[in-house]
């Protein structure tokens, strides 16, 4: 597929972050970490919510510990700690029965050229899942959790991996 430089400009001029249903932060409490994301929706327009987390009972890590079969590689008290604010967010969105939602972590910060960076995103997405032509939803439909991570994130070597250049990331 091709794409001109005009419809490539329109794209990215339209294509808005918030085609997601909603913004969603994970955040235990209000911080300096959630002011200062409050602060940049403030620049860049996008709206975000912050849902209340419930409190995890060392008896709820310890039973997510000790899911699946016994000879299976279990997570360890702090990954288990961890993985509970995540698991409950998700509970969330599938209790509110959204259809699509971004999840960021409180300590995240992103750019004034957010929206350029979320279609550059968007189409390395569409070009990775196949998504066809006539899908005119941003990131295609042919997935459940969308993970996007940094590229210093440890990865199963077998798993797909999708990388891109980023015109707007400052060079090292």
């Amino acid at each position: 597929m091709f794409f001109s430089l005009l419809d490539c400009l329109q794209y990215i001029l339209t294509f808005e972050p918030t085609q997601f249903q909603k913004i969603l932060i994970l955040s235990a409490n209000s911080s300096w970490c959630t002011r200062g994301l409050q602060a940049a929706t403030a620049l860049t327009g996008l709206q975000i919510d912050i849902p209340k987390q419930p409190h995890s009972s060392s008896d709820l890590i310890k039973a997510f510990q000790g899911t699946g079969p016994p000879d299976a590689r279990h997570p360890a008290n702090g990954l288990a700690t961890a993985c509970m604010p995540h698991l409950d967010l998700l509970k969330f969105v599938i209790a509110n029965d959204f259809e699509s939602v971004l999840i960021i972590e409180d300590d995240v910060d992103w750019d004034l050229a957010i929206r350029d960076q979320m279609a550059l995103i968007s189409g390395a997405i569409r070009n990775f899942t196949d998504v066809p032509e006539d899908d005119q939803t941003p990131y295609g439909t042919s997935w459940d959790v969308l993970w996007i991570k940094h590229c210093g994130d440890w990865r199963l070597p077998e798993l797909p991996r999708l990388e891109f250049l980023d015109p707007t990331r400052v060079p090292s």
